[in-house]
């Protein structure tokens, strides 16, 4: 910001400024013909350049003391004391040129009377162009004033992006405005600002899936944020953000997944601590995750532990009610997967598809109709490659899962049988099986005839 202030020639010697005061008010401070010994005079941006330079368009004139300029102004402390070295004039006159709205200027020399006066306008807007002017002419007291008055009142999104724009510029008064710089962060590096965020992320996760040892209810503080930072975070959100997050709460989830499954693995669920807890927090973390559609993560690590299907799938008959309704609502999430996936909303590749369909079917099928089984099941089944079908085909007549129905096997057998060539290398598995059994019987023949032959 430039900063023009000038000595007008009152002393011989001096070039004479031609002042134009036409409309210009005039402002005494300390009551009028108090010995005031400073004019200051506001005139407009480049109102006294090129060859006008001497006719000054001035649209104010401020009557100061100079010990009250000298005391809050820093600028007119350093101007004053060199002038005063080389004038022996007893008033002085200085030209500023105004970067604001005038009023601006008028409020701020006021407040040199007043220094304990607070009073700012409840305006952004003009409580920035009044600390522009402290700063223009260093003004550090109420610097600090406006400053720490902006960084307590509430902010409107205009108002931020004003505040931030006036943060980034070269006259912004850092030093002098401690608050609104904290309030703005930028007293905290980038680095920083994001390992602070990562751990509370990280913590608000561990809290919403009871990994911190306090019980937490479906509509707890932790849950409830997550679930709105995991929101529309695929489109809406910086990627760099959004990756950051998901990744965060898909790895605690996945480490809760294993350890609750080695912990059913190793010894009787029923001697795992909290189980129902426990499995109603997986389930909340991985719906919200799918509703989010930003699982991939996560089900690619789920999709093959065969411990939960296992478990909620057959030994839930004398289970607590509690207990039941934690595999109903795990055995509803296996749909939504199932769902998402064919929907092309859950991304995964064919060996994590076909796990997720083997391992987690049972149960689905324990838990929900058996008509909506068979649609959601056979839908997915029909998107895998022919050899994980005819795979899944084997493990269905081993573990009686259904994956694919009598008539439907038949139909993809014919659609699925490769047009044979007419070269004879096409048939060469027929033909291999063919000599294996023809040659077989000649060999026993042949051994019979030479065993015979002596006896005879």
């Amino acid at each position: 910001m430039v900063k023009r202030l000038r000595c007008a020639g009152r002393v011989q010697g001096w070039r004479q400024i031609l002042w134009r005061m036409e409309g210009a008010q005039v402002v005494w401070y300390g009551g009028r013909d108090k010995g005031q010994d400073v004019s200051v005079r506001l005139v407009h941006p480049g109102s006294g350049c090129g060859k006008d330079e001497h006719h000054l368009v001035t649209v104010a004139e401020l009557k100061m003391h100079s010990s009250h300029l000298n005391k809050c102004s820093k600028y007119f402390e350093t101007l004053m004391s060199e002038r005063w070295k080389k004038l022996s004039t007893p008033s002085l006159e200085f030209v500023l040129e105004v970067q604001a709205d005038t009023e601006c200027y008028k409020d701020c020399f006021s407040r040199m009377y007043s220094p304990l006066r607070k009073g700012f306008k409840k305006d952004v807007k003009y409580s920035l162009a009044l600390l522009k002017v402290a700063s223009q002419i260093e003004f550090h007291d109420l610097m600090v004033s406006v400053s720490q008055y902006v960084s307590t009142i509430k902010w409107s999104e205009a108002d931020e992006i004003r505040i931030r724009e006036y943060s980034s510029s070269p006259d912004f008064p850092r030093n002098h405005a401690e608050d609104l710089v904290a309030r703005l962060g930028l007293d905290v590096s980038e680095e920083d600002c994001h390992k602070q965020l990562c751990d509370k992320i990280h913590q608000c996760t561990r809290a919403a899936l009871c990994l911190d040892g306090t019980a937490v209810s479906a509509s707890s503080p932790a849950r409830a944020f997550l679930q709105e930072l995991l929101m529309g975070i695929g489109s809406s959100i910086s990627s760099d953000f959004g990756k950051t997050v998901v990744m965060i709460v898909s790895r605690e989830a996945k480490d809760m997944f294993v350890n609750v499954g080695k912990e059913c693995f190793e010894k009787d669920f029923h001697d795992v601590p909290n189980i129902t807890d426990k499995l109603l927090a997986l389930s909340w973390v991985l719906e919200t995750l799918l509703k989010a559609e930003v699982a991939e993560e996560l089900v690619q690590c789920i999709a093959h532990l065969d411990i939960f299907s296992k478990i909620l799938g057959t030994q839930t008959t004398f289970q607590s009610k509690a207990f039941k309704s934690a595999a109903f609502g795990m055995s509803r999430l296996v749909d939504l997967m199932y769902s998402q996936l064919v929907a092309g909303r859950l991304l995964l590749k064919i060996q994590d598809r076909v796990a997720l369909l083997k391992n987690w079917n049972l149960l689905l099928r324990t838990h929900m109709k058996k008509e909506g089984v068979r649609s959601t099941t056979k839908t997915l089944f029909s998107t895998f490659p022919l050899k994980q079908q005819l795979e899944l085909i084997n493990f269905q007549r081993e573990t009686n899962e259904e994956f694919i129905a009598p008539s439907s096997f038949a139909t993809l057998v014919k659609k699925s049988w490769p047009v044979m060539g007419s070269k004879r290398s096409a048939f060469q598995p027929i033909a291999e099986l063919t000599n294996t059994s023809c040659d077989s019987t000649p060999s026993v023949t042949t051994r019979s005839s030479k065993r015979n032959k002596p006896s005879l």
